[in-house]
């Protein structure tokens, strides 16, 4: 474990570039390596997120998921996560997240404060011109 001193440093840095997702992924990169946590890899994923790293995102939401397996808010956030731009396999992507959204429907996941743990859902869902109704039912019935 590292200095805290260093750490609450790296902490109030990373707050500081909060607006700044290029200049903060280095320094939430750092923090995640010296103290792997849910909430530090959750942070990277959130900047890459916002940089449109989506894979990146997904993969560092993927070892919050590990560390926190019972985390639904994590688990929701993955399921929900999609790029801004559909591609060549967006029949794929919306597909994974109509089956993740299913199981977490039909799970024993729990969020405690929807609104503090999931800032942000699936605004880009929309913009794949399918039938949101499923998908909308599906969230409505984890939360």
């Amino acid at each position: 474990m590292s200095d805290p001193a260093y750490l609450q440093g790296l902490t109030t840095t990373l707050l500081k570039l909060s607006r700044d997702p290029v200049a903060a992924l280095p320094v939430a990169l750092e923090l995640a390596s010296l103290l792997p946590t849910p909430r530090s890899y959750l942070t990277v994923s959130t900047i890459c997120r916002e940089l449109c790293a989506i894979e990146e995102a997904t993969e560092w939401l993927r070892h919050a998921i590990a560390l926190a397996p019972e985390d639904g808010a994590l688990r929701l956030r993955h399921a929900l996560l999609l790029p801004p731009m559909m591609g060549n396999d967006a029949s794929g992507e919306r597909a994974r997240v109509e089956a993740e959204m299913e199981a977490l429907a039909g799970g024993r996941f729990a969020i405690s404060d929807p609104v503090q743990q999931l800032p942000v859902l699936d605004f880009f869902s929309a913009y794949y011109g399918e039938n949101e109704r499923k998908l909308r039912q599906n969230l409505a019935a984890f939360l």
